[in-house]
């Protein structure tokens, strides 16, 4: 349920939002963030459309539950939102 269950071929000549695959993958159910960028979640989770987020970091030990009624601009690109909550989640975190 954890692990990435997208093969890159599949990725590749996917239809779905330009740019949706360069930094995650799908488990069964869950998102799964590979190679996370600063203010970008860690470990798997879930992104809703209107801005409603929780994601679960194994190796650093931190969930973050964001509960948000905002449309997200972008199905690639994370709002100031999300950026300074997940930067704010890990630096409470000590990381």
């Amino acid at each position: 349920m954890l692990s990435e269950q997208v093969p890159e071929e599949v990725k590749r000549r996917s239809l779905f939002v330009p740019g949706f695959w360069e930094h995650q993958g799908w488990g069964y159910g869950l998102s799964i963030r590979l190679g996370a960028q600063p203010g970008e979640p860690r470990g798997r989770g879930w992104f809703g459309g209107y801005g409603t987020c929780a994601y679960r970091d194994r190796e650093s030990g931190v969930t973050a539950i964001l509960l948000s009624q905002r449309l997200v601009d972008s199905a690639c690109s994370a709002s100031k939102i999300y950026a300074d909550f997940f930067d704010g989640a890990y630096s409470a975190a000590g990381l």
